[in-house]
């Protein structure tokens, strides 16, 4: 059995999130938008970074990859997770967050 973590040791590097919540009646991480969703199941833990995330990391991810469903990523439970990747995965959402709230701002903004 693998060593227990808290959420934000397993997941991320707490500095990268400002906001933690509940979607869809699961745990999630929120900046600018929502980073990641995250659940534990019976048999794997399961991560959501959007398909955008999931197609960033298609390579690394696919040993990973959900066999019915297209978004979601399972990491089984009596395997290590691979905290690196999900590290990186994290780090792209949040960029690609930061870069659409930068975006949404300056076309809000006026010129005279």
């Amino acid at each position: 059995m693998q060593k227990s973590y808290s959420k934000c040791d397993l997941l991320f590097e707490r500095q990268l999130l400002r906001q933690e919540g509940i979607g869809y009646n699961i745990p999630m991480f929120s900046q600018d938008g929502y980073i990641v969703y995250f659940a534990a199941f019976k048999d794997h833990i399961s991560l959501y970074p959007t398909m955008s995330g999931i197609r960033a990391f298609e390579k690394e991810l696919s040993p990973y990859l959900g066999k019915k469903t297209k978004g979601t990523v399972q990491f089984p439970i009596d395997k290590k997770i691979p905290l690196d990747l999900v590290k990186k995965i994290v780090k792209f959402r949040v960029k690609e967050n930061t870069e659409r709230a930068g975006k949404r701002t300056r076309k809000g903004r006026t010129t005279k």
